[in-house]
């Protein structure tokens, strides 16, 4: 019998895609993710050629009669039947491997006659249908494991996630927020920054106190001031009407460049003085202040105060963004399932394979609420008890990841440079946990040209 087991982790450009979905489905169950090669030619030897790392079992044999006495012991994820695996068809192996998903190479003789099974056309094109079908596989694991996450899940302040950067994001607000300190939260539209402001307030000592939102990019520049400061017609202001709590200053790059000056006044001397009056009143709040824009960009451009910035930014804070968090995107969705689930008194639908795989691929510029949004789109309009692909927006059903992008056949469908400039500036954040000086260094720009490049991000 002509069989070849080896470990491997690939690491060419060819099977990217079957290093990172290996490594997630190892990491998401009790072993590794295994793949079945039947062949004796080129295919087995590119699979083979590709063997690194100890994260994906690959079995190499050379038919799958060679095949059958391995059924007993291994349970393969994915059974990729290449070139000359001869007239064996997709029925021969499930008849042998019941689990398992099957990619045929379309080179392969017998092609026509293997039914249900992932066609592939080529080394490339199978690689990326064996990725594809571990991503199946862990997406219907994960899927049934989904009520439980969401019932066992950490749970801060209205804030849900198992993601390392939510982990780690809670941690921080654990402890930040039992201190006075004045915090800055920074993170993209979307991704929830008043929650986190709200968690600090919940777990500091001032708890029992009030917490007051002012959005100063909701408000005209002439409205901010008497918002914050009051006015001579005994109008109490929110620095004055949030004694013993938190103020928020909801994206703070918004307060207009003259106005600066007397905030930063106001927090470096804990007095304010309404606009039109003479008399300064004392003020006892914990200030956190959130931007969803780079101040290092707005400080160099002159449209916010540097000393402002190290006044506010006493502790600093990162949300990160939806795209950065992984099966986040699904736990989240299960989450807002059950919630509507129980607004309208109906049983909750299920999130199928399909849809759930094209969440994880679209990059959520929105964010959270584009998620939250996207969920009662597909509630309003399924009619079964599993939300498909065809329930969910048209901007998620028509995405096309970076790797379907490359592999487009008709032109018509191609991207503009414009936009495979703003995917990549997204994947590089999305690498980096949303650290923009990071990602700056690793395109090669200043990040002044960085935040140029977001602003033209959809």
């Amino acid at each position: 019998m002509a069989l070849q087991i080896s470990r491997m982790l690939p690491s060419r450009n060819d099977v990217s895609e079957i290093r990172e979905l290996g490594a997630e489905s190892s990491s998401s169950s009790h072993r590794p993710s295994r793949v079945l090669v039947i062949d004796d030619g080129s295919m087995g030897d590119f699979v083979e050629s590709t063997a690194r790392r100890d994260q994906c079992e690959t079995v190499v044999c050379s038919s799958l009669r060679d095949a059958i006495d391995l059924a007993p012991t291994i349970d393969f994820d994915v059974v990729l039947l290449a070139r000359s695996a001869g007239a064996a068809t997709n029925e021969d192996v499930t008849a042998v491997f019941p689990g398992a998903l099957v990619v045929r190479d379309l080179s392969a003789n017998g092609a026509g006659s293997a039914s249900g099974s992932i066609h592939a056309d080529g080394p490339r094109a199978a690689a990326l249908a064996v990725a594809k079908a571990l991503q199946h596989r862990r997406l219907s694991h994960t899927l049934k494991r989904l009520p439980t996450q969401l019932s066992e899940a950490r749970r801060v302040s209205g804030m849900l996630g198992t993601s390392v950067p939510m982990v780690r994001l809670f941690d921080l607000v654990t402890r930040v927020g039992k201190s006075e300190a004045t915090v800055l939260i920074a993170g993209e539209r979307g991704t929830g920054k008043e929650l986190v402001a709200r968690a600090l307030h919940d777990q500091g000592p001032r708890r029992e106190g009030p917490f007051v939102v002012l959005d100063c990019a909701a408000l005209p520049p002439a409205l901010i001031e008497s918002a914050l400061f009051g006015d001579a017609s005994n109008r109490e202001g929110l620095f004055i009407r949030a004694r013993g709590g938190t103020l928020v200053l909801s994206e703070v790059a918004d307060v207009p460049l003259d106005l600066q000056l007397r905030l930063l006044r106001a927090l470096q001397e804990r007095r304010v003085r309404p606009a039109g009056g003479s008399a300064e009143f004392p003020f006892d709040v914990r200030v956190v202040a959130t931007t969803s824009r780079d101040l290092d960009v707005e400080i160099a451009e002159k449209r916010f105060r540097e000393d402002l910035y190290y006044r506010i930014r006493v502790i600093g804070l990162e949300v990160p963004p939806l795209r950065a968090r992984g099966d986040d995107v699904l736990l989240l969705s299960q989450h807002f399932l059950a919630g509507s689930a129980t607004r309208t008194g109906h049983e909750c639908v299920r999130l199928g394979a399909g849809a759930a795989d094209k969440l994880l691929s679209y990059d959520w510029p929105g964010n959270v609420g584009e998620l939250e949004n996207c969920v009662a789109h597909a509630v309003s309009l399924v009619h079964r008890d599993e939300i498909t692909v065809q329930e969910l927006p048209q901007s998620i059903r028509c995405h096309r990841p970076n790797d379907e992008v490359w592999g487009m056949r008709d032109p018509e469908g191609l991207s503009t440079l414009e936009e495979l400039e703003r995917r990549y500036v997204r994947h590089v954040l999305t690498m980096v946990s949303g650290d923009k000086s990071k990602a700056a260094r690793i395109l090669g720009v200043e990040r002044t040209a960085l935040r140029r490049m977001l602003d033209g991000c959809p």
